[in-house]
């Protein structure tokens, strides 16, 4: 299969990472890091595919070619893969974990980590789908090509070789979904014909197909390509996707259509008699955490109560609030991209890197809202974000989905690793819970920095919560702990939120199991996370640092970033509590002026302005007490000249004793300021 699974796209879902070849023998931890970056060539070496998504130049990296194909689809090649990996965790295990240095020892775990979700996950081959719509390889591999990187001749022409082996590729994936079928293991009926559907209307789209669409814009937009050879190309793509691809996509629906009713289950994971174990292992690689399942969906379960009754709470304090404003001053992709870039106020900074930002093309059949294609290990500048247009109709959807996809989500928090000293193995080992989590904890930051009302923002930040969280609940309690749609309705009114929508959400985990999980119990981790450092800290809290621990050791399981997060509350004399409630000291009364609102954010961003309006308030206050002594002085001055007058006027009686108190006016001497400047001190 050579890690055909494995895919830098749309949701930045990578499904598998392939291990092959012998791995060498390594005596002691001064060798760590050799075997490391021999096992990150090894899969360069092994797997076309991958290479070409990781690497830019592969020649300049002393890496060998491998051969130009897609890899095999077969329960032997599965199996291979899995005992690759094995002897690949064996090796890794020879080492002395504790003579290895603090950068080794996270290298380790990481490693280790993956290599042991890989294995168990791959050892239930039966639930590797093909075509499930959105997460099947078919669709990844489609995905793949429309992305495909044209950076030389040479890419140009491995290009058209892949494309030519798609057909191929696609007979394996029949003959492999009908050997699951034959054993039971298929997609329910209703999912089944979704994705019959997709195929259906690529074939429909005749010449307008996206892979001839695509392919030819991105021919277009690449300067060093002549015209002759964009013709040549362009032609050579569009005879191939209507003579070979076409016509394999037809052969595909034609063949899936006769697996209806050939699942043997019902519809969720867990009813599988293998279902429960499978979807431990696969929940805890979406999730990046190895807690037990019901420990995960109990935690799920106590966080999304308390944002409900956050949410309550902030509706309840603005009873006049209608719907969330809309954000001003932007319109543009880059504006808006440019926007969020100059507002990353308490994140450590990032390296200045370069991105290709654009809408998909109309051709495009694209459900998700956006994606962002991390840079090849040997260049951090490529970077690419993509947006569905369709899915993106607002300015408001269009600002966070750009938080989430680039600054501060994936785009920075990858770059800034990547811009780190790391081994190479560490850029294709995607924790996936840990980065969609944080692309999504970042959001609400941002949102409260968009200009909106913190009311409106919150409202916004309120609903991606409620909704990743919800259907990240809903996809354990269904496929991992069986729960019937009665179960589900009692679990959503447990947690606040509305039953009427307990059979969409239903029907959405048992068509897309663990799809969702990585948003929302990533998003959730990283919140706690949050919440109760901030209530261990209080006034010492620093946003900045708080999230130097969290990205500083890169991708990573949340209990690795939980204990980093720990060892930097104790390292600053406080403890970090187990449990604290989300957003319970919020305060939710003032829509304006930015209480109830990211606090720690706001205070990162503004601690200077709070420096220079304290200064500005000391030197006004010193104004106007002059002010105040002039004027008195001033008065004086007065009330003694009249004095004096009144003293002439009167008949003089030599021995009257001046009043005590009384001075002279020269006693002292103010220049006083002009009525203009007395006026502006005033006015301040």
């Amino acid at each position: 299969m050579k890690s055909l699974f494995k895919k830098i796209a749309v949701l930045l879902i990578a499904l598998s990472i392939s291990v092959t070849g012998v791995v060498p023998s390594y005596a002691d931890s001064k060798d760590f890091d050799a075997f490391l970056d021999d096992e990150w060539k090894e899969l360069m070496e092994s797997d076309y595919m991958t290479m070409h998504a990781s690497v830019k130049d592969y020649k300049a990296l002393g890496l060998t070619k491998p051969k130009v194909d897609m890899g095999d689809i077969t329960y032997e090649e599965i199996a291979k893969e899995v005992s690759d990996a094995q002897e690949s965790l064996d090796k890794l295990h020879e080492f002395d974990f504790d003579s290895l240095d603090e950068t080794q020892q996270y290298d380790y775990l990481v490693y280790e980590d993956y290599l042991e979700k890989f294995i168990g996950v791959e050892s239930y081959p039966e639930y590797i789908e093909m075509f499930r719509p959105i997460t099947g390889s078919f669709t990844l591999v489609k995905d793949y090509m429309l992305d495909f990187a044209l950076h030389t001749q040479e890419d140009l022409d491995d290009y058209i070789t892949l494309l030519e082996d798609f057909p191929r590729v696609i007979d394996q994936m029949i003959a492999f979904t009908e050997q699951q079928a034959e054993k039971g293991y298929m997609m329910d009926d209703t999912t089944l014909d979704e994705a019959i559907g997709e195929i259906d209307d690529f074939v429909e789209a005749g010449e307008d197909n996206e892979m001839i669409v695509v392919f030819d814009n991105n021919l277009e937009a690449e300067e060093w390509i002549d015209d002759a050879t964009r013709e040549k190309y362009s032609e050579l793509n569009r005879r191939i996707v209507l003579d070979k691809i076409i016509p394999a996509y037809e052969k595909a629906a034609d063949a899936i259509d006769k697996l209806h009713h050939k699942r043997s289950a019902g519809k969720a994971v867990c009813s599988y008699p293998d279902g429960a174990e499978y979807y431990k292992w696969y929940s805890d690689l979406k999730c990046s955490s190895d807690e037990p399942m019901q420990d995960k969906f109990d935690y799920l379960t106590r966080l999304t109560k308390d944002v409900s009754e956050y949410y309550e709470g902030l509706i309840e304090a603005n009873p006049d609030f209608e719907e969330p404003a809309t954000i001003e001053g932007l319109e543009s992709l880059d504006e808006v991209i440019e926007y969020l870039r100059n507002h990353m106020d308490g994140f450590p900074e990032g390296p200045k890197v370069d991105h290709s930002l654009a809408y998909l093309d109309e051709s495009v059949s694209e459900s998700a809202m956006a994606y962002y294609m991390q840079s090849p290990v040997d260049d951090i500048n490529e970077n690419i974000i993509h947006v569905n247009k369709d899915a993106v109709d607002d300015i408001n959807t269009l600002y966070y989905t750009l938080a989430h996809e680039g600054y501060p989500g994936h785009l920075y928090q990858l770059t800034w690793y990547q811009n780190q000293e790391h081994s190479r193995l560490r850029h294709d080992l995607s924790m996936i819970g840990y980065e969609e989590g944080w692309a999504n904890y970042v959001e609400r930051i941002m949102l409260l920095r968009s200009g909106l009302d913190n009311v409106s923002a919150e409202v916004i930040a309120c609903d991606e919560f409620m909704s990743y969280m919800t259907y990240a609940g809903a996809d354990i309690a269904v496929n991992g702990l069986g729960y019937s749609i009665k179960e589900l309705s009692s679990w959503l009114e447990e947690v606040g939120l509305d039953r009427s929508y307990v059979s969409s959400i239903y029907d959405y985990v048992v068509s897309y199991p663990g799809l969702l999980l990585p948003y929302g119990y990533g998003m959730a981790r990283f919140w706690d996370l949050r919440c109760r450092t901030e209530a261990a800290l209080g006034d010492d809290f620093d946003l900045e640092e708080f999230h130097l621990q969290l990205l500083t050791n890169g991708s990573r399981p949340f209990d690795m970033v939980e204990k980093d997060v720990r060892e930097y509350v104790e390292s600053k004399g406080h403890e970090l509590p187990g449990e604290v409630k989300l957003f319970a000291g919020e305060d939710l009364s003032d829509a304006g002026s930015g209480s109830g609102s990211d606090k720690a954010a706001a205070a990162a961003q503004d601690q200077n302005q709070v420096r220079y309006i304290l200064i500005a308030a000391a030197v006004i206050v010193l104004l106007a007490v002059i002010l105040l002594v002039v004027m008195n002085r001033r008065r004086k001055k007065q009330r003694e000249e009249a004095a004096r007058k009144e003293a002439l006027a009167r008949p003089v009686i030599r021995d009257e004793s001046p009043e005590a108190g009384d001075e002279t006016a020269e006693t002292y001497e103010f220049e006083e300021p002009d009525d203009t400047s007395g006026a502006e001190e005033q006015d301040e």
